[in-house]
């Protein structure tokens, strides 16, 4: 009984923590046109020494290509590739 109240706190306490997460990031977020998953894709370009390629990132968010391709649904700004290929490129003028 006892590892199924343990669960069960987990879990509550999961879900309220992950809730207020989404809240403010997206909150936060939202002033730059941006989603949580594009801002993990952005973020991981900027602490990376050397340029990624789309595919790597594709399989590092286990989704496809054409995934990271897709207009996003939150606003009419674009792709989210197009939105990184000058990230992309200016990481090629490091070293």
């Amino acid at each position: 009984m006892a590892t199924v109240d343990a669960l069960d706190m987990f879990l509550t306490d999961y879900a309220n923590i992950s809730r207020y997460l989404n809240t403010r990031l997206n909150s936060l977020l939202a002033t730059q046109h941006l989603t949580f998953d594009a801002f993990l894709i952005m973020h991981e370009i900027g602490q990376n020494p050397r340029p990624l390629l789309l595919m790597e990132i594709a399989h590092q968010h286990h989704v496809s290509r054409s995934a990271i391709s897709r207009p996003e649904s939150s606003s009419n700004i674009g792709t989210l590739s197009n939105r990184l290929t000058p990230l992309i490129a200016a990481k090629k003028d490091f070293p």
